[in-house]
């Protein structure tokens, strides 16, 4: 056993003898008050409050190669443990040699590594608050004026008592001189049978693409950021025990205006209704904002950064939901307290965090 001991000590010594590698550490902390109220017609009332304790740990060897694991820890505030949940965290990493501009990630990989979450069409704030990780792949390249990003989350594998189900997106942009944007989102969707699946329970698709043109606008105004973005939303939904598609084509339009500590942000959906399966299946096979199955919906935030640096993001929000079937209204108080090894070897640097989720 000694003998073990020592070749494993010197095995790992020999691994991180790089000045760039070594032993990394990680903690992630997010705590979310949403408050809704309003019309029921896409999306309960309610309150969630809770916080997401998320510590890691892990070693870079090799110089572009890393290991990490841990766990995120979900608390709701005010309900004792009775619906505590946590959810592992393990994931391997290699970054491409000298430029770090190509990643790829293996595992249960935390979603706050994106580049850009996923548009709340694909994705809803429910949705990110408790399922803090991809499951499977995540395959990213970063530029100045440019990002891409491929995703494999497997949601659930099939069973006796659920059914199989994973989603693949792409997220691409780039930047054309200073003001011009163009880019796209794209998914593959897919809810299989469980195991022995009774009678008339169907294999389901869905498929989305947004490709979208925008303008930074904020040159020659007094405003932080301005930008707009135009584009087609074009969803195509299956129930194979049916057999026909349900289609919903429509126009998508971002614009995101901040001055100081105030900002707007502004989704304005016109089209056919979206997720034409969510009454069937509700989250199970689509995971965006309900309120996007409106024909028309509008969605506006008005939001405060009111603590923003490279360690800590504490944002106040009002939001208005507003489809032709009614209006509801969340307020908001979001907290995200990031720390790593990494980062706190570089704290003069002044970066800050993008994604309070």
């Amino acid at each position: 056993m000694k003998l073990l001991s020592l070749l494993c000590s010197l095995l790992l010594t020999q691994i991180v003898s790089s000045q760039e590698d070594g032993f990394l550490w990680s903690v992630d902390n997010v705590t979310v008050f949403d408050n809704r109220e309003g019309s029921q017609a896409h999306a309960p009332q309610g309150t969630i409050f809770f916080n997401r304790f998320s510590p890691e740990i892990g070693v870079r060897f090799l110089k572009y190669h890393e290991l990490k694991g841990g766990t995120s820890y979900i608390q709701p505030i005010g309900i004792g443990y009775e619906k505590t949940k946590f959810v592992p965290t393990f994931y391997y990493t290699y970054t491409q040699p000298e430029k770090r501009e190509w990643s790829v990630s293996v595992g249960m990989i935390p979603r706050h590594k994106l580049h850009e979450p996923l548009p709340k069409i694909l994705w809803s704030d429910s949705m990110s608050y408790y399922n803090p990780n991809i499951r499977g792949v995540l395959l990213q390249c970063v530029k100045d004026s440019f990002f891409a990003e491929i995703i494999l989350d497997w949601r659930s594998l099939q069973s006796e008592t659920q059914r199989e189900a994973f989603n693949v997106n792409a997220n691409i942009e780039g930047r054309v001189g200073n003001r011009f944007l163009i880019g796209g989102h794209a998914q593959l969707n897919h809810l299989a049978k469980q195991e022995n699946a009774p009678a008339g329970q169907g294999v389901n698709d869905d498929m989305f693409i947004n490709p979208y043109i925008g303008w930074n606008l904020k040159n020659g105004t007094a405003l932080d950021s301005f930008k707009v973005k135009v584009g087609g939303s074009f969803m195509f939904d299956r129930c194979r025990a049916i057999g026909n598609w349900d289609n919903a084509f429509g126009l998508l339009i971002d614009v995101i205006a901040q001055y100081k500590k105030v900002g707007i942000k502004e989704t304005l959906y016109v089209g056919q209704a979206s997720l034409p399966l969510i009454d069937m299946y509700g989250s199970l096979l689509n995971m965006g904002d309900p309120h996007y199955h409106s024909k028309v919906y509008s969605y506006t935030s008005i939001y405060s950064p009111i603590v923003e640096n490279q360690f800590v993001n504490f944002a106040a929000a009002l939001d208005f939901n507003i489809t032709k079937e009614g209006v509801s209204s969340y307020q908001k108080i979001l907290l995200r307290v990031n720390i790593d090894s990494d980062k706190w070897k570089q704290r003069s640097s002044g970066q800050k965090i993008l994604n309070v989720y």
